[in-house]
């Protein structure tokens, strides 16, 4: 009995190195590029995989408990001092071997210009906000000219604050820019690290006893050992949403602790049932203007001092007293955000709702939502080729 409870002790040991060593490697989006690095690290992990066979195939063997503990202690010492020295390495080779490349460089760092008019070049009211008109007639080709030598990754034209925004690849490139704008406008500039969320996921079905977040989070814990282990070292988990109606719950878990779930083919162990999750990618839509990215009300509503605009015909109305949706006309459904579209086979096919799941712009969002999550390129990937068969099959029928 002894022997076994250090064997399992040991597998979830290694279990969670070997799951946060392959996070770890997983989220090196600046070195995924080069293949020799990818090659290299997967080397790297190849061998901390390794080390742990060795390590559960000694202890598979008939031993004392005196020698289960030594080799625990050996494998743990082994593993704390190799593989982050390994991986170092391999990062370190592929950092020299592509210095001297300026186009791999993705530092995950957003370099902004916030460009805003002089005191000097105010309006009559005061007002030192850059308009629509005077951006396309005047401020952008002034920028272009200004900025012809400077290399611009974006840039945001104003919207409501009235103010433009210029991205650029390196902080070196912010500053030839800031030096070049000072003299004719109000220039902010601001370098900031972007940062991922890290994963949600849905737990559906929950049994009625579940009553709480906490007791929810508490089962979890309770039934899965290596869960407890990586949140007792730091990794995220918690409930951040419980329905009591429907009976399902969102989490919020570390990278390393999502990959634990997948391994255990995407269940959590709760009660005397395993649970089935799945991840969460939530869109948020305006009811308003139905525009994406903020909510019905908020300061990033454009149109929040205007008419609203239905979902179903976009028309100048709430959704909910659209007459042609209570009348079923399906043939006045259109999208609002398509028909203004710049993009013309966007514009030419509006014929769906704005909330429509198969709309360019609401898969844009969930893109964008995905991105921007970690641990989340094999679900993109499968959701755009999963988007990719619905449109097929749609434009069929």
């Amino acid at each position: 009995m002894a022997d076994m409870k250090l064997k399992k002790k040991l597998e979830i040991e290694l279990e969670k190195i070997n799951t946060s060593l392959k996070v770890r490697i997983s989220e090196c989006d600046d070195v995924k590029k080069c293949t020799n690095t990818k090659e290299g690290i997967w080397q790297s992990l190849k061998m901390a995989y390794n080390l742990a066979e060795k390590a559960i195939e000694a202890l598979s063997c008939p031993q004392e408990p005196s020698t289960h503990a030594q080799v625990l202690a050996i494998v743990r010492e082994e593993l704390a001092s190799t593989l982050p020295h390994i991986i170092q390495e391999s990062l370190a080779t592929a950092q020299s071997g592509y210095s001297g490349v300026k186009s791999l460089h993705t530092e995950k760092v957003r370099h902004t210009l916030v460009v805003e008019k002089k005191s000097e070049d105010l309006g009559p009211d005061g007002d030192n906000k850059i308009s629509g008109e005077e951006w396309i007639t005047v401020v952008k080709k002034d920028l272009k000219r200004k900025l012809s030598n400077i290399p611009v990754v974006r840039a945001n034209p104003p919207k409501t604050e009235g103010v433009a925004r210029l991205v650029f690849k390196s902080k070196e490139d912010l500053g030839h820019a800031e030096e070049a704008l000072k003299s004719k406008y109000n220039v902010t500039s601001k370098s900031e690290e972007l940062r991922k969320l890290n994963p949600k996921i849905t737990i559906s079905g929950l049994d009625a006893d579940i009553k709480t977040k906490e007791e929810l989070v508490e089962g979890v814990l309770k039934k899965n050992d290596t869960i407890k282990t990586l949140m007792e070292n730091g990794d995220e988990f918690k409930a951040v949403f419980m329905d009591d109606k429907d009976r399902f719950a969102v989490l919020q878990v570390s990278p390393a602790i999502r990959e634990v779930i997948k391994k255990a083919g995407n269940r959590i162990c709760l009660g005397l049932e395993m649970y089935p999750v799945r991840d969460r990618y939530h869109v948020i839509q305006c009811y308003h203007c139905q525009g994406f990215g903020h909510t019905s009300g908020s300061i990033y509503c454009k149109s929040k001092d205007s008419d609203p605009t239905c979902f179903y015909c976009a028309g100048s109305h709430k959704s909910k007293d659209c007459i042609k949706k209570k009348e079923k006309q399906t043939g006045d459904i259109r999208c609002t955000n398509c028909s203004h579209s710049k993009n013309r086979s966007e514009k030419s096919d509006p014929r769906h709702k704005a909330s429509d799941t198969l709309c360019p712009f609401y898969v844009r969002e969930k893109l964008w939502v995905m991105s921007r999550t970690h641990s989340s390129s094999d679900a993109k990937n499968s959701y755009q080729i999963r988007v990719k068969e619905l449109m097929t099959k749609r434009t069929k029928t």
